[in-house]
């Protein structure tokens, strides 16, 4: 009974991990499916009033326009997208994203520890990344989830990184995502808890038994 509980428990925390897995690599292959439409159209203008300040490491010559009405307008290319979508959903929802490189054009880009290991390993060919950790909250510590996918080149790309040594189809950073576990694990605890008290009760039956079955062979003796 022990070793099927402890069994059963062990594969309830792996389909926990890969329902995480599932929702982080929607998430991830949505934003760089934007990505990849605002590269297309050469980036979107967007009015400065708005919010959208220029971006400092864009190094284009029409980066900033003024509409036929007056109104002040800044480019935004898919890096910089990627932060005001990052910054949306962090307020909005607590997700955090981070595009990220091993040669960041942006210092602010630079990669953690993990996601170094994560940048690495895509270089020797791994496909994805992920983990929980646990980080401390407001209210104590808390399980987290992390993912990442590489980030590959297309040919929109090239205007702006093929400076730094990218071709066609290399790796050139990735995409992580972050967010809370927790409503995984408690989902899981909640199963756990059924599991052990399936197999306790289970346990408790086979015990009775056994001990009403000596009785019954002693009896006859």
């Amino acid at each position: 009974m022990a070793v099927s509980c402890v069994y059963r428990s062990r594969q309830l925390d792996s389909a926990f991990r890969r329902l995480a897995l599932v929702t982080a690599r929607a998430t991830v292959e949505q934003v760089i499916a934007t990505r990849r439409w605002n590269a297309g159209m050469g980036g979107v203008y967007v009015p400065v009033e708005k919010g959208a300040v220029p971006n400092p490491f864009l190094e284009d010559p029409v980066r900033d326009l003024t509409s036929m009405e007056g109104i002040a307008l800044t480019k935004v290319n898919p890096a910089y997208m990627t932060r005001l979508v990052a910054e949306t959903l962090q307020k909005g929802h607590g997700v955090q994203l981070h595009l990220t490189s091993l040669r960041p054009l942006n210092p602010g880009n630079s990669p953690d520890g993990w996601e170094t290991g994560a940048l690495t390993s895509f270089e020797n060919g791994a496909i994805e990344a992920s983990t929980v950790e646990t980080r401390a909250g407001q209210q104590g510590s808390e399980e987290i989830f992390r993912y990442m996918s590489p980030l590959k080149t297309d040919q929109p790309c090239l205007g702006c990184h093929a400076k730094q040594g990218y071709t066609l189809g290399s790796n050139r950073g990735g995409v992580g995502v972050t967010f809370s576990f927790q409503p995984y694990a408690e989902a899981r605890r909640e199963f756990q808890m059924q599991i052990l008290l399936t197999h306790f009760l289970a346990f408790l039956i086979a015990a009775s038994a056994l001990v009403l079955l000596a009785f019954l062979v002693d009896s006859e003796r």
